[in-house]
């Protein structure tokens, strides 16, 4: 049975694709695996240790047609897997502007 409590008020898409972060304080990227977004939320895997209530740049690239969307988020969650990966829960803040 899973006991995991629904904390998003928005429908969860599972979609697998990639997406792309930076902290606010690099210039660089890295890639991170999704895992499910909604309106106002996204989870995904990471290699990389972030800290909770870190505001992070997502892009998001989702082939084939490359669709891609930029938005700020907030990291509210951050569970370590058992392979030593991250899987992070956010909250979308805001659309991000360039």
């Amino acid at each position: 049975m899973n006991d995991i409590t629904e904390k998003r008020c928005e429908k969860r898409i599972n979609i697998s694709c990639e997406l792309r972060l930076r902290s606010l304080d690099s210039d660089e990227f890295y890639e991170v695996d999704c895992i499910d977004l909604s309106g106002n939320g996204v989870s995904f895997y990471s290699q990389y240790l972030l800290q909770i209530g870190e505001e992070v740049e997502v892009q998001v690239i989702q082939p084939p047609i490359w669709f891609s969307t930029t938005f700020m988020i907030k990291i509210v969650r951050i569970d370590t897997q058992e392979n030593g990966i991250f899987k992070v829960g956010a909250i979308i803040e805001y659309e991000a502007t360039k």
